[in-house]
């Protein structure tokens, strides 16, 4: 089945371009709507000079200019311009501001030509080629000394492509003033520079040499990208900025002690217990709000969010970028992490409490770990008759009273009983204290701390009675042990925060994708073949396949960029994809298929699948379901060879995760 056919099915493309950091690029600024706009009336120091004539190439105010397509009024475009450091100021179209320091009183018309209505108030805003025009008869604003936080301007600088006056740049969407003076202060510098609209510089020094880091008098004209009304340099042209003290402070607060920035992850926190803050976010309220839980840690994401714990995930790794966001509360002097990056302190004072622990065990109720749990599929029973406020024994009581030998805590005061333990074991995430003692660990967001009642060993058989003696007779042959039956499993496909979606679908054919059911009866069924167990690759044969010539589930490739999940024939241990394993246009040498293609992870039975290339190297394979569920939709599995791919292909399928589930062969 050629490529085409098969994109009936799913929504991936091929022709992305090449995937690159939103601004690694140089770009002109874009003319962005306003977010804020002041009050329609023209200010106590602009006064209206009238309509003037415009044209296209040269504009008559040839300034910094802004648009809006619904903000746009008179007073906007004053405090623009006057931003800017200009003291004439026109609107245009509705919707265009343009400043300059002069305007050619021979361009003067008709106040009737200019009849257009602001986007932003009911107000004349010029016309077509007309301008509404004002000027500032009082103190026209520097934009290049103003001060911002704690940073102040130094003025407009000479830069050069080839030899920076600030060396070390910071990449950042949406460029502001605030956002590069954070980056910089957050990595100790005591510079910040601002160019060409959406560039920032960082440093120590400002490097004079090759007529560059020197005083300039013009050119720094340019808007910052994320608010018109600042100036963020030009062409070769920095705004610099540093802080009023001579030297850059690392944030403390308290005993509190800056660890470092951390990567995250939405649908597993590295630091996992969300909490709330009254007012604007600082480092001072989260630190606070995590002491008063007894938390040693603090994270701080994305400006205005707080997380605690006692310990980092294993989605928090150390890295030196992305912690560039101003706290919501502080925006001149704290940093609050990044998108999926958390700013991390650490508590070194000596008035925390000790950090609550696993009970190993409960009566005859053992820890068996901690577990994943779902909100919208949990895997064990509420029992919403446990005694509160929680604790372990708490509801271990309750499952044990109403017949259950699994009982899980969850998030510090809810109580699951059932009667096996649940599919999918965690490595982290386990963090809170149980409402009721706050030395015992009761589970986490969407984690389970699992207990399971100890079963009593039975009591030795009595002895038989003695024989009477009697000749030894020959041996008799012992009989051969009976055949053991292969395990047979379903294959479970879950969300990566622990959601069940459901199973590998027993397909009635095999012209088509795979799909997924939420009907375990309806779910196919595979046993292992090699050696799974030494860590190795094996295979996964269904035991009723549509096609007998197709038996396994492995993968199939017609481009290099991803693979899909299909029935396949077996292709031997090692082998590169194979012409003809594959059902789909068989013929076809583009089509390659291979069945060995599978490892398990031997404490969750978590499946992991391997695609090596023809030379040799292999690549990361994301398993994905193309949703919603009630199409019914396709699982498949998506490798990224090459990142433009990747990228555009993880916007339009969601990521989950395989698991071999042992199906009961209890009649």
């Amino acid at each position: 089945m050629l490529l085409s056919t098969l994109l009936t099915f799913t929504p991936l493309v091929t022709n992305a371009l090449f995937f690159e950091p939103p601004s690694a690029k140089r770009h002109a600024p874009i003319r962005r709507a306003l977010s804020t706009r002041a009050p329609a009336n023209g200010g106590a120091n602009w006064v209206k000079l009238g309509c003037y004539i415009d044209t296209v190439t040269p504009r008559v105010l040839s300034g910094a200019t802004t648009v809006s397509d619904n903000g746009m009024t008179n007073a906007y475009c004053h405090e623009f311009c006057d931003a800017h450091g200009f003291s004439i100021a026109g609107t245009e179209w509705s919707k265009e501001c343009f400043c300059g320091v002069a305007i050619d009183g021979n361009l003067l018309t008709a106040d009737t030509d200019c009849d257009m209505t602001c986007t932003g108030t009911p107000e004349v805003c010029g016309g077509s080629a007309r301008l509404t025009v004002w000027q500032n008869q009082g103190t026209v604003t520097d934009p290049n000394t103003q001060t911002i936080g704690s940073w102040t301007g130094q003025g407009c600088y000479t830069d050069s492509v080839q030899n920076r006056a600030l060396p070390n740049r910071k990449f950042i969407d949406g460029m502001t003033v605030e956002k590069c003076t954070a980056a910089c202060f957050a990595e100790d510098f005591k510079y910040a520079g601002l160019e060409y609209g959406n560039e920032c510089y960082c440093s120590n020094d400002i490097i004079t040499s090759a007529g560059v880091g020197v005083p300039a008098t013009d050119g720094c004209d340019m808007s910052c990208e994320g608010n018109a009304a600042q100036t963020c340099g030009g062409g070769d042209r920095l705004n610099i900025y540093t802080q009023a003290s001579n030297a850059v402070q690392i944030p403390s607060t308290g005993d509190w002690t800056l660890k470092g920035c951390y990567t995250d992850e939405v649908n597993a926190r590295a630091i996992s217990v969300r909490q709330y803050v009254d007012g604007a976010m600082t480092v001072e309220k989260c630190t606070a709000k995590c002491l008063s839980l007894g938390y040693s840690l603090s994270g701080l994401e994305y400006a205005n969010e707080c997380y605690c714990s006692s310990a980092i995930g294993s989605s928090g790794s150390p890295v030196t970028d992305g912690c560039t966001m101003p706290c919501e509360g502080a925006a001149s002097t704290e940093i609050c992490g990044g998108s999926d990056r958390l700013t991390v302190y650490e508590y070194t004072g000596s008035t925390l409490g000790s950090a609550p622990t696993v009970l190993d065990s409960y009566s005859d109720w053992n820890s068996q770990g901690c577990y994943v749990d779902a909100v919208d599929a949990r895997v064990l029973t509420t029992m919403a008759t446990a005694v509160t406020p929680m604790t372990v024994g708490n509801c271990v009581d309750a499952c044990s009273a109403a017949g259950y030998t699994v009982a899980g805590v969850e998030y510090s005061s809810e109580c699951y009983c059932g009667n096996a333990l649940p599919p999918v074991a965690a490595t982290d995430g386990c963090v809170m204290k149980c409402d009721g003692d706050s030395a015992q660990l009761c589970g986490g967001p969407v984690r389970l701390n699992v207990y399971q009642k100890a079963v009593a060993s039975p009591a030795p058989p009595a002895p038989a009675p003695a024989a009477p003696a009697s000749p030894d007779p020959a041996p008799a042959p012992a009989p051969a042990p009976p055949a053991t039956p292969a395990i047979q499993y379903h294959i479970r496909i879950m969300k990566l925060d622990g959601t069940q979606l459901g199973y590998l679908r027993q397909q009635p054919t095999i012209n088509g994708p795979t799909t997924i059911t939420t009907d375990v009866s309806e779910a196919a069924t595979y046993v292992m073949e090699g050696p799974a167990t030494n860590g190795e690759l094996f295979d996964l044969r269904n035991i009723n396949p549509p096609y007998a010539d197709y038996p396994y589930l492995g993968a199939w490739t017609e481009t290099p960029v991803y693979q899909f999940v299909a029935y396949v024939k077996q292709t031997p241990e090692g082998s590169t994809p194979q012409v003809g394993a594959i059902h789909y246009d068989s013929e076809s040498p583009d089509l390659v298929g291979e069945s060995r293609v599978w490892k398990k992870d031997p404490a969750t039975s978590q499946l992991n699948q391997f695609w090596v290339k023809p030379d040799g190297s292999s690549w990361p394979v994301y398993q994905a379901y193309n949703g919603p569920i009630d199409i019914p939709n396709w699982a498949a599995l998506v490798s990224a060879f090459d990142p433009a791919f990747f990228a555009t292909a993880m916007t339009q399928v969601n990521l989950v995760n395989f698991y071999l589930e042992e199906v009961s062969t209890d009649s």
